[in-house]
């Protein structure tokens, strides 16, 4: 009976080629899914590459035009922009790409032991101050780089992408020590009290240097 009503198994074939193009579709959306994950994963690592070669062309230039300390760093703190005078005068690192303020305060103490070096361990405090409010900041930081105590001026503003995201900080610094040292002297010295009062407000609000 089943002969007379299917006489050449047409329907056994139909169903089999069904079944294949099921197996077919199966693997061409696989693939296709497959395809798409490793076209983002080429995109995000072409994006990425790009990224690094714009870091390295703005740190040249960096390097070549300005002799504050420069930098940039992701939203933990790690640096991805570090231009030459900071790398020599701060974090006595050649590559510190990737590593935060207290990874290289913690090396350079290795080096030169506990006491000749502070600076950079409180650094994250004013980022993180940043990142919390969104608004370009100024602060006084100080600490022992060497055995010497040293005052920075840093400005601090948060850094975003095109989107408008924020994805980490950048910042200058420039030494002040002795700018902050002489009026330091002044105060202690001089007997107005008018001046002491002027004096004292300047070294709290930071602003012995100027703006």
């Amino acid at each position: 009976w089943h002969w007379l009503q299917d006489p050449m198994g047409v329907n056994e074939i139909v169903n089999r080629i069904n079944m294949r193009v099921s197996m077919l579709q199966g693997d061409i959306l696989h693939t296709h899914k497959r395809s798409l994950e490793l076209l983002t994963a080429f995109s995000d690592f072409e994006k990425r590459f790009e990224e690094h070669k714009f870091y390295l062309a703005v740190e040249k230039a960096l390097d070549a035009s300005l002799p504050d300390l420069l930098w940039a760093k992701d939203i933990h703190g790690r640096y991805v922009i570090a231009n030459k005078t900071i790398k020599e005068t701060l974090l006595f690192d050649d590559s510190p790409y990737g590593k935060t303020d207290v990874t290289l305060a913690k090396a350079r103490k290795a080096v030169i032991g506990d006491k000749n070096h502070t600076f950079g361990e409180m650094c994250g405090n004013s980022d993180k101050i940043v990142l919390a409010t969104g608004t370009p900041t100024l602060f006084l930081e100080s600490g022992l780089i060497t055995g010497k105590e040293v005052f920075l001026k840093v400005h601090k503003a948060v850094l975003k992408d095109r989107l408008g995201t924020v994805i980490g900080t950048v910042g200058t610094g420039r030494d002040v020590t002795e700018e902050y040292n002489t009026l330091k002297d002044i105060l202690d010295t001089t007997t107005c009290s008018n001046t002491r009062d002027k004096l004292a407000y300047m070294i709290e609000k930071h602003r012995f240097w100027g703006e």
